[in-house]
């Protein structure tokens, strides 16, 4: 007698609609059922066979790897599957529009492919959204742009590519994800994207408190290639692509591989995109991994020893930045100082998705009362702070340099100004000596989260040997790492006008008052 068939689970039924239900919509396999990858299904069946039940779930994946097809299924499977609910609304948040369009355009491709989902679900293509007929559920695709994220009461969301956001916060996200209360336990988020570049980032902190927290209700699978492997290990490959073959050549991969190999500029996108690491996809001045072995917390500043300091003074939305280095038991203890004006600090915060105000609250970034700088104010904090030091020099920018000197005046404050040109030739040594003490490992610069975030957003343009900094996104705020570089240059040094002797690089790195 055969025994009784066990019940399916309902992963095991939303797996099941799907490969009886929906078919590939595009390509060489047009047509035919789609058949999950095992990553999928482990996917799918771990968020939904969950015995503590699941209420949040992360997928992070290379790029090409069925992302978008998995989200569809997803979707179809609350339309008119295993997962409908009654009047339910259900969300796809993107990035862009175009993106949104793509997802949307995506779930009516597989709808078309199958007489019994094209009854069953009715398509608005002027709204992007789709109604699952029986159950009345309604799902719609909607961009990071639009304004229609707030009245929203979805049971589920899901956000595509939430590793694109840059810092820790969006309002996009909260938006979303807090409209989701009147389910209560039984809202569901999921984020399908590939890694973000920082640690600081939305995903990364998502990820990183769930691998902390272990959160029994939050499902998290992670597809990563190991930190620092070789590009033309396939085996890494696999690890970021566990469907490698089905939705991404082996071919495609390799030659996008050893495009990187050859050019190496593009090394840190393969890194991101086609391994899913942590790495910004431009090339940072100074790698994450040199920058972290040179955050010890530097010691206080020596009165008794030279101080050499650099000061980038602030246009109206930036940062006035001054940096100290003092050389000390064989390593440079860098300080950092910064100031940005009081007014709208909190929506600049938001608008450029660097955490000023949090930086305030902390103590790392020091808020000037107004809507712009003033240099009295910076003299008086200098002067009370740093007056007791011995400045052997203080590089300069010459920006509003003018206004800044008659502060010092007004304050009976001084300090050695040297002008650094801000041109390749005057910028050039200086941010050669800043990467040769990176390098040697002879920082201290302890971490301070206004200069790492400086770092981290600025690469070094050449132009033939010579150097210099450049934002790389047009919000990120580099003042306090171009003022540290500052703090590395000697007065008439690089421009060769007062001292014709040739300078050993080396031996002023490791000795400041060698001349």
């Amino acid at each position: 007698m055969a025994r009784p068939r066990k019940p399916r689970t309902r992963g095991e039924k939303v797996i099941a609609f799907i490969e009886k239900y929906c078919k590939v919509p595009e390509g060489k396999l047009v047509g035919q059922p789609i058949k999950l990858a095992d990553f999928q299904k482990r996917f799918i069946l771990d968020v939904f066979d969950n015995p503590e039940g699941t209420n949040t779930a992360y997928l992070s994946i290379a790029r090409k790897s069925g992302k978008t097809g998995l989200i569809a299924c997803i979707v179809l499977a609350y339309l008119c599957g295993p997962l409908a609910k009654q009047n339910a609304t259900i969300i796809v948040g993107a990035q862009s529009r175009e993106q949104a369009g793509i997802i949307f355009k995506y779930c009516t491709k597989i709808i078309h492919q199958s007489r019994v989902l094209s009854r069953e679900i009715r398509i608005i293509p002027s709204q992007k959204k789709l109604i699952g007929i029986a159950m009345n559920v309604e799902f719609q695709a909607i961009a990071k742009q639009a304004s229609n994220a707030m009245g929203l009461s979805p049971l589920v969301v899901i956000i595509d590519e939430i590793g694109q956001v840059k810092g820790p916060q969006d309002d996009f996200y909260d938006a979303l994800t807090t409209s989701q209360g009147a389910y209560g336990d039984e809202a569901l988020f999921i984020a399908i994207s590939t890694q973000a570049a920082e640690d600081g980032d939305l995903f990364s902190i998502l990820l990183d408190n769930q691998d902390i927290n272990k959160d029994p209700h939050t499902v998290s699978h992670v597809y990563s290639a190991d930190k620092d492997c070789e590009l033309m290990d396939k085996a890494q490959w696999r690890k970021a692509n566990p469907a490698m073959g089905l939705f991404s050549s082996i071919s495609s991969i390799e030659k996008l591989a050893r495009s990187a190999v050859e050019m190496p500029n593009g090394a840190n996108a393969f890194r991101n995109l086609n391994l899913n690491q942590r790495v910004d996809r431009t090339s940072s001045f100074v790698s994450r991994d040199v920058w972290k072995e040179n955050g010890n917390k530097p010691i206080a500043l020596d009165p008794n020893l030279p101080i050499y300091a650099g000061l980038d003074l602030s246009k109206v939305d930036d940062l006035t930045a001054f940096m100290l280095a003092q050389f000390k038991n064989g390593k440079w203890n860098v300080h950092t100082h910064a100031w940005i004006a009081e007014d709208g600090i909190v929506e600049k915060s938001k608008e450029s998705q660097i955490p000023f105000a949090t930086w305030v609250d902390q103590g790392y970034l020091s808020a000037v009362p107004g809507a712009s700088i003033d240099y009295d104010f910076v003299v008086q904090e200098i002067a009370e702070k740093y007056g007791n030091l011995t400045f052997e020099m203080v590089g300069f920018d010459p920006h509003r340099i003018y206004d800044f000197q008659q502060a010092m005046d007004r304050q009976g404050f001084q300090m050695p100004l040297v002008r650094v040109y801000q041109g390749y030739k005057g910028m050039t040594p200086c941010i050669e000596r800043l990467e040769r003490a990176l390098i040697d490992r002879k920082v201290r610069h302890g971490n301070n989260p206004v200069l790492t975030s400086a770092a981290f957003g600025v690469t070094a343009m050449s132009k033939g040997k010579e150097r210099l900094f450049r934002k790389k996104s047009s919000t990120v705020k580099i003042d306090p790492l171009q003022a540290l570089a500052m703090a590395f240059h000697r007065e008439g040094e690089d421009s060769n006008k007062k001292k014709k002797a040739k300078v050993n690089l080396d031996s002023w790195i490791n000795d400041p008052i060698t001349m």
